[in-house]
């Protein structure tokens, strides 16, 4: 699948992208930009990927969560050392969602997702 976003891209698919899920607005505290999918699908490589193409690592919108954030509650080990190797800020918090994701990975853990809702467990 890498290269196929990496010909989307070539052909100028934008890599800071925001859904609209849940409320049908950009503004749902679920919203994941293209980052934000990458890390919670697990997909490595394709961080590396979007950010060479211009991406960023530590977005902080409003009622978004930080990638990191995003790693916390459904990353995997792959995911959270590619993170990790690229600098990313282990402790960063989003405007919205107060918390470490080291806290939400503890939330996960334990089966506690009163916040933002239940998501599978996805660490291998």
């Amino acid at each position: 699948m890498r290269p196929v976003a990496e010909r989307l891209i070539e052909l100028g698919a934008d890599v800071h992208e925001w859904d609209n899920i849940d409320d049908g607005t950009t503004n749902s505290v679920h919203s994941f930009n293209v980052m934000g999918y990458a890390v919670a699908s697990n997909n490595a490589g394709y961080i590396d990927l979007l950010l060479e193409n211009g991406a960023e690592l530590e977005f902080n919108e409003p009622k978004k969560y930080t990638a990191p954030q995003i790693l916390g509650i459904m990353g995997s080990e792959v995911t959270t050392k590619e993170l990790c190797d690229l600098g990313a800020n282990m402790n960063s918090k989003s405007a919205y969602i107060n918390h470490t994701p080291l806290f939400l990975a503890n939330q996960r853990n334990n089966g506690k997702h009163e916040w933002y809702g239940n998501f599978p467990e996805t660490v291998q």
